[in-house]
């Protein structure tokens, strides 16, 4: 069989953001293909359904797939020719609606804004997290980017000086803004009409804590003042808001946050266990991304890093327990009434579906199975080193042409941190180097995730 290839980054499919339904007989996901013309990713909307799946579009131009109602989904794409042509003169997002009883997708709302993300909050009612730019668009120019806020510049998002991630309503057509223009909102959630959000106010630097607020018919409500905790995420359990914090004592930014509970008016500590949720462990053959914390029956499903594995855990009156332990990756999960579905990218696998029993993984689609027939990918296998007091695990893959008694060259692949870990799931470059000759060594550093 053909080593890996660099090229090869061109065939793969990667599975991301699955969603139950409300009850839990169907799911949708997206499926991303790289394509090298346009330099680009492609998105379609997959369904699961009966231990099925259907491919639900076609066009490569869908993003974030998402339920309206148990009947019909609906997701961003500019769709036509006319809204591409606009969309880069001035922002523009265009939101469209698509039945499961078949037909083509129908145009729901436009807004003249780069959307983020759209929650339903009623008939012709939505909430909105959109790029607002504090500086007049023809104060912009395309020749070069002015830098007056720390940081100008992110992962993902390009330059962000004078932006900020701002929340709106739209209500029948007209947009009111949530949130004000010096405000950058963090993390949003919506139950029952109901946003929860945390945000920093800041004119030039952006600070390293969040307050967060409760925002209901109109009236705001302050329930975690700015100044004090480091917010990992907000969301609604049972109706009631709470929030992943870091009261940066000891550790400052770097401390491991917990669960509180918000509905007292003042934040109550609901866990203990010392680790980051909503974690997984990285690498570079996952995209597109999805939530790695849900709410069931009461309980909080969470995703985090153990040594070097994924570990999926969920938490109720203060109960721990561990749900699923992999040397893969859960890079986005989805439960309703116990029933769980995953994507993962596993030890010799790039990203597929699965579904959770009895602690167990199981498969599936089959997206990238063609692949294993023709490549010889290596499995990493177990190395560990002595520092000190401290026993520092990782991995070797050796060169996929590897003959005892001979010698090869050796990579040593350090990742940054403090957070991300690195374990046994597949990795296209180091598979690549592999391929190429190389020993690739590879663990996480004393501090990292």
């Amino acid at each position: 069989m053909k080593k890996v290839m660099a090229e090869d980054l061109y065939r793969y499919k990667f599975v991301s953001k699955v969603q139950w339904n409300k009850k839990a007989d169907k799911a949708v996901f997206t499926v991303h293909t790289t394509d090298e013309a346009s330099n680009s990713y492609k998105a379609d909307a997959w369904m699961y359904e009966d231990g099925k799946l259907t491919r639900l579009t076609d066009s490569g131009n869908v993003a974030g797939i998402q339920w309206l109602d148990e009947e019909s989904l609906f997701f961003a794409g500019l769709r036509t020719e006319e809204d591409k042509a606009a969309a880069k003169k001035a922002p523009l997002s265009v939101f469209h609606k698509l039945s499961l009883k078949g037909g083509e997708a129908e145009e729901l709302v436009r807004i003249p804004m780069k959307v983020l993300d759209l929650k339903p909050m009623g008939e012709n009612k939505y909430a909105l997290l959109a790029i607002y730019d504090r500086y007049p668009a023809e104060d912009r120019n395309p020749g070069w980017e002015v830098f007056d806020e720390l940081p100008f510049w992110r992962n993902g998002e390009g330059y962000t000086s004078g932006t900020r991630k701002r929340l709106y309503i739209m209500d029948n057509g007209k947009l009111v803004p949530v949130t004000a223009e010096n405000e950058g909102v963090t993390g949003w959630a919506v139950d029952n009409g109901r946003i929860l959000y945390a945000s920093q106010v800041y004119e030039d630097v952006v600070g390293m804590t969040a307050g967060i607020t409760l925002y209901a018919n109109g009236m705001k409500k302050e329930l975690v003042k700015d100044g004090i905790y480091n917010v990992g995420g907000v969301f609604f359990k049972d109706g009631e808001p709470m929030a992943l914090l870091n009261d940066r004592v000891g550790f400052g930014a770097t401390k491991n946050p917990l669960f509180y509970e918000l509905g007292s008016g003042k934040p109550v500590q609901v866990s203990t266990m010392d680790e980051h949720p909503a974690g997984t462990v990285v690498g570079d053959s996952a995209y597109g991304g999805g939530a790695q914390l849900a709410v069931d029956e009461g309980y909080i499903y969470y995703t985090t890093v153990d040594d070097t594995k994924s570990v999926l855990r969920r938490l109720k009156n203060g109960n721990l327990e561990t749900v699923l332990t992999t040397y893969g990756s859960l890079d986005a999960i989805t439960v309703k009434n116990g029933k769980i579905l995953v994507s993962s990218v596993g030890q010799a696998k790039l990203p597929e579906l699965y579904k959770v029993e009895d602690g167990q993984m199981i498969q599936i689609s089959q997206f990238n199975e063609a692949l294993y027939n023709e490549r010889t990918i290596q499995m990493p296998h177990p190395v560990s080193a002595q520092s000190g007091t401290w026993q520092i695990n990782g991995y070797v893959i050796y060169p996929a042409d590897y003959e005892e008694g001979k010698t090869y060259p050796a990579i040593l692949d350090i990742h940054g941190g403090p957070f991300g870990a690195y374990g046994a799931q597949f990795f296209h470059e180091m598979q690549v180097w592999s391929g190429a000759g190389y020993f690739v060594f590879y663990c996480n550093p004393r501090g990292g995730d």
